[in-house]
């Protein structure tokens, strides 16, 4: 599947994020039903962004399709009251995520059952039971360290999508989020000097992971400063 999607994007010169998006969603409607993507890279890269624009498309193809943050699945013994982890003064690593627990959501929609589970909200903490999930014919699942080892062992993937930036334009837009959500959010977020924090964490955080050797189900994509594919493989 990868082969393919790297040779249609090939053909289609330096599309923006969104639009390539757009035609990974093409090539996943004409594959077998019941397939799990995963997207992941950087926080702030554009993973968010990049799943809901697929989701858009397959929905517009007649498909059923949803996207389910891994964020979600933080370890429970590391969830703040306010915020989303206790010691946020330490990088995120692989090892802070329950990759069984999303596994055993996963493997109970593939088995035609409805699911609940936690989520988080910025700025609020965690929010109890507050997500429901129906069998879909695609599931993608957002979030960080999902082409780790870690992940690799606990979750089948069909396909995993790296999305990569520079890093002064993960940066920027990291800035932007935090700044929107700091005037428009309810709750307390972190500051400008957090944010700061963050951005430092998050080059850390990804520089140092073990990444799982499955070339053939990864597709690693990495965009310019303007957010246009620059390099598939």
């Amino acid at each position: 599947m990868s082969n393919e999607i790297v040779r249609q994007l090939a053909k289609a010169g330096h599309p923006p994020l969104v639009s390539v998006a757009s035609r990974i969603a093409s090539g996943l409607v004409d594959l077998a039903r019941g397939q799990v993507v995963g997207v992941t890279g950087p926080s702030s890269v554009g993973k968010s962004t990049f799943s809901q624009a697929i989701r858009e498309e397959v929905l517009r193809r007649g498909l059923t399709v949803e996207v389910v943050g891994a964020d979600h699945f933080l370890r429970p013994e590391l969830r703040g009251e306010t915020h989303y982890r206790e010691g946020q003064d330490t990088p995120l690593t692989p090892e802070d995520f329950d990759f069984d627990a999303l596994s055993r959501l996963i493997a109970a929609l593939r088995a035609g059952c409805s699911v609940d589970f936690d989520t988080y909200d910025r700025g609020l903490g965690w929010r109890g039971i507050d997500r429901h999930l129906e069998p879909v014919e695609i599931l993608l699942v957002e979030g960080l360290f999902l082409d780790s080892v870690q992940a690799a062992r606990a979750i089948d993937f069909d396909l995993v999508i790296l999305l990569e930036a520079p890093w002064d334009t993960i940066a920027s837009s990291r800035r932007h989020r935090d700044e929107q959500f700091r005037q428009t959010g309810s709750g307390s977020f972190r500051s400008r000097q957090e944010t700061e924090e963050e951005i430092r964490r998050t080059q850390e955080s990804y520089l140092k992971y073990e990444r799982s050797k499955l070339p053939r189900r990864r597709l690693a994509m990495r965009f310019d400063s303007d957010l246009h594919l620059a390099d598939v493989r």
